[in-house]
């Protein structure tokens, strides 16, 4: 049967209930099986079928399930990425031997004691069947990534084995995997920022550290006069920490955020900038703190930016550097939807609340007035920080804004793959709690490309825009800086296009203008331009090489606007 004839309008068919329950599940072991189910669940409700009800409490202990799963070993943080990897970071270019798809040994490279043709040795993987099964099934294509990490062992007697990448070759019509070493170095100052973001202590640390550079845990218990067992307990408490299951995996998240680090730090050149944004938290007046980011040219054009749920706080070496060349400062609030482990239950008082805290950031660091820039999910909050802080706001400038779903009469208009989970999210929170949950995975993976190419197949510059390497490391930078909150609280940033925002919308204060890129694929111009003028806002576009990340593709224009509204720019 076909979907049509699956999806009946009232009561549902007792198939169609049973075929929706299976898929539900079947997400734990697939994410990117989510994106069809919502849209089929979405399809059926709205003929009038109670799928989204009935299908709920399901998708609760699937997001419950999907959090006490322990994935297989190598098989997470093998690289966070938005688009298939064509660059190779963080591994020797040499090729250390090459596997065909039955195992076998088709060039010895770097490893001269392995005969071409023979099976790969079981010693290679550490005498481990569960191991060995998971390269199996690399080797023969029946997972869809296209690297994983593993630990290889050289002899018998090599109990540290050193970790690889395997990646992917395609020679005619012969499935190939090469093996390079990966290329560690426990790096201190790498490291101290690691240990700040994942909130490791002094032990925590040492213990990756052991890890890192290929030593074993008995190493580390011997080392430090401790048993074993301890040893093997305190490497529990710090995977559950960091939420890995492996001591693979460990490695592997330590890799990612090393590369993303030192991308961070990296200029417009390529070569390491001598000044890098800081990393501080303003205590505000109530003796709470606020992490910021902040970037450009210290006491140049002040402004607040309101980062979108992608990216994080960070920015591309481009931005950064036009930012300092035309002196702007910018400050870029860690957002709550980065910062709290779940979505607040009242997500409109949230806003507020962020709004209060926001005028109090600006106090703390001497800033009277200021333009604002919000993208994405952040809209929200750069409207409420406008009717809150009054005369202190110049102007706001709305960058990939989403119009809130006040009703369903205009779903109707919007993509598909964004509608469904906003209109399944009106049953039960938890099916967008369960879409952020796929898609932060599928991003450890190195496959969040199975949902933004879907998402955005209407906009080829959006896909580009993913693909980017300055893009990528900053998402990756903002994922491996928080990726215990990222999978939680961004669900608060889609439930708010579910709310009413009329107390910001319609209250008076500084000009608001919206830019619309002509490839936005959420939002048309026209839907645009009539939610702008039912609000007094001045709605820019459509804009030339532009999508729905304005901020990444068309930055001067963006620094234009900003300059134009700010509190010198005589707007």
């Amino acid at each position: 049967m076909d979907d049509e004839e699956w999806e009946v309008a009232g009561e549902l068919d007792d198939a169609f209930r049973d075929r929706l329950i299976r898929e539900a599940y079947e997400v734990v072991a697939a994410p990117e099986h989510l994106f069809d189910l919502q849209l089929r669940v979405a399809k059926a409700a709205d003929k009038g079928s109670d799928a989204p009800r009935m299908l709920a409490p399901h998708i609760e202990q699937v997001g419950e399930i999907f959090d006490r799963v322990h994935f297989a070993e190598d098989s997470d943080f093998a690289g966070l990425s938005l688009g298939p990897s064509t660059e190779k970071h963080g591994f020797d270019t040499a090729i250390a031997f090459t596997l065909d798809n039955a195992l076998r040994i088709v060039d010895g490279g770097q490893a001269h004691s392995w005969v071409p043709g023979e099976t790969l040795p079981d010693f290679a993987t550490g005498f481990d069947t569960e191991r060995r099964q998971r390269l199996r099934q690399f080797v023969e294509g029946r997972d869809s990534r296209q690297s994983m990490i593993l630990r290889i062992h050289r002899t018998p007697e090599d109990e540290r084995g050193v970790p690889m990448v395997a990646t992917v070759r395609e020679r005619e019509d012969q499935r190939l995997i090469d093996l390079r070493r990966l290329s560690l170095s426990w790096d201190d100052p790498v490291a101290a920022e690691f240990a700040t973001a994942m909130g490791l202590s002094t032990a925590e640390s040492e213990l990756m550290r052991y890890l890192v550079e290929g030593r074993s845990l008995t190493d580390f218990a011997a080392d430090r006069d401790r048993s074993i067992g301890t040893a093997r307990n305190q490497l529990k408490a710090t995977m559950r920490k960091l939420g890995v299951a492996s001591q693979s995996e460990l490695v592997a998240l330590y890799a990612g955020f090393s590369e993303t680090w030192r991308l961070g730090q990296m200029g417009p050149t390529g070569s390491l900038q001598s000044e890098s944004a800081t990393q501080p938290a303003a205590v505000l007046a109530d003796g709470s703190e606020m992490p910021f980011e902040r970037s450009g040219m210290p006491g140049g054009t002040p402004v607040l930016v309101l980062h979108g749920s992608i990216e994080g706080p960070f920015l591309t070496p481009d931005l950064e550097q036009r930012a300092k060349t035309e002196a702007f400062d910018l400050i870029i609030p860690w957002m709550p939807f980065y910062t709290q482990l779940d979505a607040s239950e009242d997500v409109l008082t949230g806003v507020d609340d962020f709004a209060h805290r926001a005028g109090m950031l600006l106090d703390a660091l001497g800033i009277e007035r200021c333009v604002v820039l919000a993208t994405s999910f952040s809209s929200a909050y750069g409207l409420a920080v406008r009717a809150h802080l009054g005369d202190r706001i110049s102007g706001v400038v709305l960058t990939g804004s989403p119009i809130p779903m006040r009703d369903g009469r205009d779903t109707a208009t919007r993509n598909p793959l964004w509608r469904a989970p906003l209109l399944l999210a009106r049953t039960s929170p938890a099916f967008l709690q369960l879409l952020v949950r796929a898609v932060v995975r599928l991003s450890m993976r190195g496959e969040t490309y199975r949902y933004f190419d879907r998402l955005l197949e209407k906009s080829p510059l959006d896909r580009e825009t993913l693909r980017r390497p300055d893009v990528q490391a900053a998402v990756r930078r903002a994922f491996v800086s928080r990726p215990d909150r990222a999978a939680r609280g961004m669900t608060m940033g889609l439930l708010l296009i579910l709310q009413d925002w009329s107390r910001w919308l319609d209250a008076p204060g500084a000009p608001v203008r919206v830019l619309v890129g002509e490839e936005d694929t959420i939002h048309d111009f026209p839907t645009q331009l009539a939610h702008c003028s039912a609000h007094g806002f001045e709605a820019v576009g459509p804009i030339a090489g532009a999508g729905g990340f304005i901020l990444f593709q068309r930055p001067g224009l963006v620094l234009d606007h900003l300059r134009q509204l700010s509190p010198a720019g005589g707007a």
